[in-house]
């Protein structure tokens, strides 16, 4: 055993060692995990690249347009390869990579190995096994910088690492720029404990010193500025500038609240909006053009009070927090590593001036989540524990050798049985019946699609292509060029609207009434009916044409 550790200590601080823990961790978690998406975002971002509405379209909305670029051209060269999920889990890869390679040669202590394959261990399980691309943001956001933060405080600075670094996290950055500038936060801890630092060099050090972190960061933050700009010449065009301004509309009502019926009922029935039409809408049926627009969904947001920082909310804030965050699973692994820094790490000034400041950044943080109405969400909560447990760990330093590496092994093993209590769910064994499922939804899609004469307007979400396709299964080209979903931010790209236009559809719902060519799946078809009769036709009904998996498809007729 002895051998064994003298091995790992004498090879830790390679990259290939890095490497090649990696890719073991990484063929552990899928032999042991079946991989999905962990929202059905994934799989919105993807149909616009992949072709599965019969176009290639790069405006991600959500992600950079250069990485709608690649994978738009990637999807051109082989259609059925899932690039989509391929680049994102070789972005991971890399990332983790980076964090291990940077805190193996940041923390020289003996047995430190299994404190950083504690961290690495928790976070893959959540990038790999339960994917999602705001939290890839956030895990190759913490990356990049921190590899950047190695390279810039050796005694010369490590370039190759340097533009590894930068690269990487740029990359964080295009999948999704929210994600990368809440990391870029939290990382600055780092930079705290490093100007808290620059004391202990000679004058002429000092000034070296500052300049090669104000450079390199500022390097970094130019070339964002450029993606900035590309983007918003990516978006310049009339129909992406109409559909950015609804979508940032639309995203303050379903993301954050609409204003309440009952308070609002004078201005909800000026606009249009009934009774059944405000429940419609909160079932996520918002694609009617005469209906909801732009105008009435912003004269809806200006109805919600604005947030009053006050003695209310600041109460309801710390009713929540930070009792709240023992809900969140990455933050226990922060808590480990708090204890290991606790027991054994030399706590310098620099190092608890930096956990304080770390610890208030969090706080406004997730006060600021509060605020602004959307906070524990687990693809946002990765990224953020992430960059604080790195930020802890790189200023970890002991004179003593108490943590061996029985202990360490000890201490990993006991957390990976222990945490198997929350990631049971997804080993395989207990999933073996969601490729069936898969098949059974996917089914459902391939029969629509074969049935190229009609349009199928699909309500409320009972068909899902994400329930139909996994992380790594292939999306054929055009499957979805006949069906429209009446909701979702995706509906109003042009990639979606061009499954009305050939069919010759402007306005679904009042274009469905007698049209042969309009089929309608519809878990909740009264309301629906309702909202016809109110607005379009009195006199319409819907007629059960046949059932397809379960689920009745409707044609809506007068007749």
């Amino acid at each position: 055993m002895s051998k064994r550790f003298a091995w790992v200590e004498k090879y830790r601080e390679r990259v290939w060692f890095s490497v090649l823990l990696n890719a073991l961790l990484l063929g552990a978690m899928m032999y042991v995990f079946r991989p999905s998406f962990e929202t059905n975002d994934d799989m919105g971002l993807m149909s616009m690249v992949n072709g599965q509405k019969g176009v290639h379209d790069a405006h991600l909305v959500y992600s950079h347009y250069f990485l709608g670029l690649l994978l738009k051209a990637l999807y051109q060269l082989k259609q059925w390869v899932p690039w989509y999920s391929m680049i994102q889990y070789c972005v991971l890869f890399s990332a983790f990579s980076a964090i291990t390679y940077a805190l193996f040669r940041k923390m020289k202590q003996k047995a430190s190995i299994w404190i950083i394959l504690i961290l690495m261990t928790w976070f893959s399980y959540e990038g790999y096994i339960k994917i999602q691309y705001t939290k890839t943001a956030g895990i190759v956001s913490v990356a990049g910088m921190l590899l950047m933060l190695y390279a810039v405080t050796q005694e010369r600075i490590r370039w190759r690492a340097l533009i590894v670094g930068i690269l990487i996290a740029l990359t964080g950055y295009m999948y999704r720029s929210t994600q990368f500038w809440a990391e870029g936060v939290l990382m600055s801890g780092i930079g705290v404990c490093l100007l808290l630092e620059l004391p202990a060099f000679e004058k002429g050090q000092r000034m070296r010193r500052f300049l090669r972190y104000a450079g390199s960061f500022g390097t970094l933050l130019i070339l964002v500025l450029g993606l900035i700009l590309v983007e918003r010449y990516a978006y310049q065009d009339e129909v992406w500038q109409e559909f950015t301004r609804y979508n940032e509309v639309r995203t303050e009502l379903y993301d954050y609240g609409f204003p309440e019926y009952s308070q609002n009922e004078e201005v909800y029935l000026a606009l249009g909006i009934d009774k059944n039409t405000y429940r419609m809408m909160h079932q996520w049926t918002h694609i009617d053009p005469e209906k909801f627009t732009s105008n009435v969904f912003e004269k809806l947001a200006e109805l919600k009070e604005p947030v009053k920082i006050d003695r209310t909310f600041i109460e309801g804030f710390l009713e929540i927090f930070p009792i709240q965050f023992f809900t969140i699973p990455c933050f226990f692994c922060f808590l480990l590593i708090a204890v290991y820094w606790l027991l054994w790490g030399e706590h310098r000034r620099a190092a608890l001036l930096t956990f304080l400041y770390e610890f208030l950044v969090v706080g406004m943080l997730y006060f600021y989540l509060y605020y602004e109405g959307r906070y524990l969400l687990n693809r946002v909560d990765v990224g953020i524990w992430l960059a604080v447990s790195t930020v802890l760990l790189w200023t970890f330093k002991t004179g003593n050798e108490y943590f061996t590496n029985r202990m360490g092994l000890a201490l990993w093993f006991t957390m990976l049985v222990t945490v198997q209590v929350a990631w049971k769910v997804n080993w395989r064994i207990n999933t073996e019946n969601t490729p069936v499922k898969q098949q059974e939804m996917r089914t459902v899609v391939e029969t629509m699609y074969q049935d190229q004469d009609h349009l199928y307007l699909i309500r409320s979400g009972p068909i899902s292509y994400s329930k139909a396709y996994g992380v790594f299964d292939s999306v054929p080209f055009g499957l979805a060029k006949n069906t429209f979903p009446l909701g979702g931010w995706s509906a109003m790209t042009p990639a979606y609207q061009s499954s009305l236009e050939r069919f010759g559809i402007r306005n679904p719902f009042r274009d469905m009434i007698d049209n042969e060519s309009v089929y309608l799946i519809d878990t909740d078809i009264e309301k629906t009916v309702t909202y016809l009769n109110t607005y379009y036709d009195e006199k319409a009904r819907a007629e059960t044409v046949f059932e397809l998996g379960g689920y009745k498809v409707y044609r809506i007729t007068t007749k």
